[in-house]
């Protein structure tokens, strides 16, 4: 479903910060179920959209709250 949200996210104009989170959520899934070469790729994904987004917060904690912030109202 995950996957699902990414591919929606990158065909809106301003889903940017959706698939920053989604890419967030897959690194954490995939490093729970041991899938950790695909975590750390959603995982860096993840962090080079935060950072294009908001390059005035410089590095930030990988946490749910972070990724939260990048998300004016929800996909899903």
């Amino acid at each position: 479903m995950l996957e699902e949200a990414v591919a929606i996210c990158e065909s809106l104009p301003e889903g940017e910060g959706h698939l920053a989170r989604a890419n967030y959520k897959l690194s954490v899934l995939c490093s729970e179920t041991g899938r950790l070469v695909e975590s750390e790729a959603y995982k860096r994904r993840a962090m080079e959209l935060r950072l294009k987004l908001r390059p005035e917060d410089g590095i930030v904690p990988f946490a749910e709250e972070e990724y939260m912030k990048l998300c004016p109202w929800m996909l899903w």
